[in-house]
């Protein structure tokens, strides 16, 4: 939904039900995507990839963090110069 707010996706995945506030169409086809690749691939070709990707996005996180925390330090050293 933030994706789709900043231009990213399609706006189709940014809009959000007015009574409960949940992004109801990019909830839908996420769990469309889900299906289909539950009937798709065997559980252990599932495992695989999933542990795989969480591999992926933990040290892509841990490298966006650490960065941010560098740059922040440094921002701050420049402003009290």
């Amino acid at each position: 939904m933030a994706m789709a707010r900043d231009g990213l996706l399609p706006s189709f995945f940014s809009d959000v039900n007015k009574q409960t506030q949940v992004p109801v169409k990019s909830t839908i086809v996420t769990g469309i995507c889900a299906a289909a690749l539950a009937f798709a691939m065997d559980v252990s070709q599932l495992a695989g990839m999933v542990r795989n990707q969480l591999s992926i996005i933990v040290c892509v996180s841990t490298v966006i963090i650490t960065w941010n925390i560098n740059f922040l330090q440094n921002y701050t050293c420049m402003q009290a110069l």
